[in-house]
């Protein structure tokens, strides 16, 4: 395909209206590629490691009335039309079967805006409950509040806000912001190695991301989630496509980056290869990244 062509068929895709009738339900699958490398500065490098993982999800939702897609992006569909429904997904992955999980979601809007929310999830064995409650902020905002538990022990308490903006033409903006609060930080970077300075002390959670939709059917977005205590960090920016070829056929690519900032706990034991236990401080460099395909359709 020449330059003319590309640039054409991109053309049509950013401006050729696709035709969708109202759904009620949406099924799809995700697929995860994780790759995360360890490495040590130094003698303690034997310990240096690489892991890869696959993760593959399906999930299924329903509304208990049909969704509106007349009001914006088929992506904002359930959103602009105050839906309420539920969902359910189940992850799986191919190397570590203690991450197999499910989850169940539920929101409900009243007559009023307000909205009432509840989830569950088994993620790795641990269960977790979720209560939100929340508001419509006119007709394209909304502003939730939450408590989870998870294992009975760790507290997290958040706020998400979002927001839909009607630009010129077919073209609008859609953008989130949330902040959560966790009462205990756990990390556990692998077998043997010590934890990093700040695991267990109560962690800030910040995210945020925005999406540009050329059309009803196409999107761009980019965002980041930033998780820290004192003396450890995770910042995660992403980047994400979002097309709907048909008014019920969506495809999206998601690619994930991971900066991990964090110094590791002073003479933490290590068990090295002959089963004794050396004492250091280790200076460890984790990088990771993750691309996530996915394919839902509606009916």
């Amino acid at each position: 395909m020449n330059k003319l062509s590309i640039t054409a068929a991109a053309a049509a895709l950013l401006t050729f209206p696709v035709y969708a009738e109202n759904y009620q339900a949406e099924i799809g699958v995700f697929q995860q590629r994780l790759e995360l490398e360890f490495k040590f500065e130094g003698e303690y490098d034997i310990f240096n490691s690489k892991e890869k993982n696959t993760y593959t999800s399906i999930f299924a939702e329903v509304y208990f009335e049909q969704v509106d897609t007349s009001k914006g992006p088929l992506a904002e569909a359930s959103f602009l039309s105050k839906s309420s429904g539920l969902s359910i997904a189940a992850t799986t992955s191919d190397e570590d079967e203690s991450s197999d999980s499910w989850a169940l979601d539920g929101r409900y809007v009243l007559n009023s805006g307000y909205i009432l929310k509840a989830a569950y999830d088994n993620e790795q064995e641990l269960d977790t409950w979720e209560l939100g409650f929340g508001t419509y902020i006119g007709d394209t905002s909304d502003l939730v509040v939450y408590y989870a538990n998870s294992g009975g022990d760790l507290d997290t308490y958040a706020a998400d806000f979002h927001s839909f903006i009607k630009l010129k033409g077919s073209s609008s903006l859609a953008y989130s912001l949330g902040i959560a609060y966790q009462s205990e930080f756990r990390l556990t970077i692998g077998d043997g190695v010590p934890s990093p300075k700040g695991s267990g002390d109560s962690a800030l959670s910040l995210s945020g991301n925005l999406t540009y939709y050329f059309n009803q059917n196409f999107g761009l977005g980019a965002g980041f989630t930033k998780e820290s205590t004192d003396e450890y960090g995770i910042t995660t920016p992403f980047a994400y496509v979002d097309w709907f070829v048909t008014g019920s056929l969506n495809l999206g690519l998601l690619y994930t980056h991971y900066i991990f900032d964090f110094e590791m706990e002073e003479d933490e034991p290590i068990d090295n290869t002959d089963d004794e236990y050396i004492f250091i401080e280790p200076d460890l460099d984790i990088s990771g990244k993750a691309v996530t395909a996915f394919i839902s359709y509606r009916f």
